[in-house]
């Protein structure tokens, strides 16, 4: 055994041996690097960049600005801008809002992932977000839609440079979830939301999809330069698009999201139509352009009684029937009908008449099982819901002017009028701030 072990190794051996070593070596961290920054890139678990947090000089002037000279004033626009004083009057807004928020979040870890704080003073843009150095989506992470957020206000600098517009000094937080602040102090706070009930304070602004996400489903936050939106090439691709040669169907593809809540998508993929209707909750991807041969498009609740997706079913000239969830609490027959949530709504949704530019439909949500008649009540509320997709289809077999009118007004609202809606949105907030 000693002497195999005291062998002799001849010197060229030895070199190649440590060649062998070094190339080896370099393989394994061209590897470990590789893996890493292919970790970084998915939603799971990247870094936030150090570029988020950080302070940057405004290229627009910035100081109080005054909105005389905003580029669009049309009827358009000021339907589309008709709602924001009304929801900034939803709250007590003064100069201690953003030091009260600021203390909310440090005490809440959902809002501690879920904000992006911005600060505008002196030419100098702040972005701060409480959890520095923890990782995407973990718990004590930070949402990943702050990026997007990011962007959209370095945009919005852009733009007003653009237009010689003031960039007004104010702070504000952007909460940027697809969820309400239901805490009991935290829906007292002016946050900037990309959705709420529309019987629910809010000040809403633009949602991150309108950067980030294409219609195949696609996320190009991280493929295109910064004032490029997603939005502009879809624009882009749906004037193409024909109004004719429609296949008779009512159509839905989608996630069978939402089951323990509402189920709306697995209680009409089960039912047994009468009418052309499909409901594939399927997990093969389509383009969502591809939808265009339809009639008729569905817009189903998931996890959240609103979607993204809807403005982009505007896009595609085909009648849209829209489902929305109305949550109660107590019985019908009850006088005290006590709180409920009415539909949700976002930014845009002032520009669009229902019933005239889509089909609107109500679904009644029984948000309290105790109620002694829950189950009937459950099961009137699917039964009211397939009758009405079924009167829908009549309709638009009959009068098919919903898709025409709904591509009018959606492929009008470009990203500037979308930033001047954000913009008009911050100097009045800031106005009420100082």
């Amino acid at each position: 055994m000693n002497e195999i072990l005291e062998y002799d190794i001849p010197w060229f051996s030895l070199v190649i041996i440590v060649i062998i070593s070094i190339i080896y070596i370099i393989i394994l961290i061209a590897v470990l690097k590789s893996k890493m920054s292919s970790t970084k890139s998915k939603t799971g678990s990247a870094e936030i960049p150090n570029e988020i947090i950080q302070t940057i000089k405004s290229v627009a002037q910035t100081g109080d600005a005054e909105l005389k000279d905003i580029p669009y004033q049309d009827k358009y626009q000021t339907r589309l801008e008709s709602t924001i004083d009304s929801s900034l009057r939803d709250y007590k807004i003064d100069k201690n809002s953003f030091t009260n928020m600021k203390k909310y979040i440090e005490t809440n870890v959902r809002y501690k992932r879920r904000c992006l704080l911005v600060e505008i003073k002196d030419n100098k843009i702040t972005f701060t977000t409480p959890n520095r150095e923890a990782k995407i989506w973990r718990r004590d992470g930070v949402d990943i839609r702050v990026f997007t957020f990011v962007r959209m206000i370095n945009d919005l600098d852009q733009w007003c440079a653009d237009n010689n517009l003031i960039l007004p000094d104010c702070e504000f937080v952007i909460y940027v979830a697809d969820t309400y602040a239901w805490e009991e102090v935290a829906k007292d706070l002016p946050w900037f939301i990309m959705t709420k009930p529309i019987n629910r304070p809010g000040i809403l602004i633009p949602d991150n999809s309108f950067i980030s996400h294409g219609m195949s489903g696609d996320k190009g936050l991280n493929n295109i330069k910064s004032g490029q939106w997603m939005w502009d090439q879809i624009l882009k691709k749906c004037k193409t698009l024909s109004y004719d040669k429609k296949d008779d169907m009512l159509y839905f593809k989608g996630a069978n999201t939402g089951t323990y809540k509402f189920a709306t998508r697995d209680y009409l993929s089960k039912y047994k139509w009468d009418i052309p209707v499909i409901i594939d909750l399927g997990t093969g991807r389509e383009a969502m352009i591809s939808w265009n041969k339809y009639m008729g498009l569905l817009n189903l609740p998931g996890n959240q009684p609103w979607s993204y997706r809807l403005k982009y079913l505007y896009l595609l000239k085909s009648s849209i029937v829209n489902v929305d969830v109305l949550l109660r609490y107590t019985d019908p027959s009850d006088e005290d009908r006590g709180d409920c949530l009415e539909r949700w709504v976002q930014f845009f949704d002032p520009l669009f008449i229902p019933n005239r530019d889509y089909i609107q439909i109500n679904q009644i949500y029984y948000d309290n099982p105790k109620l002694p008649r829950f189950n009937e009540l459950r099961k009137e509320s699917y039964d009211t819901l397939v009758d009405n997709i079924k009167s829908s289809y009549v309709k638009i077999k009959s009068k098919n002017t919903y898709a025409e009118n709904a591509y009018k007004k959606i492929s009008k609202l470009s990203t500037p009028r979308i930033l001047q809606f954000l913009y008009v949105t911050i100097a009045k907030y800031a106005k009420l701030s100082k």
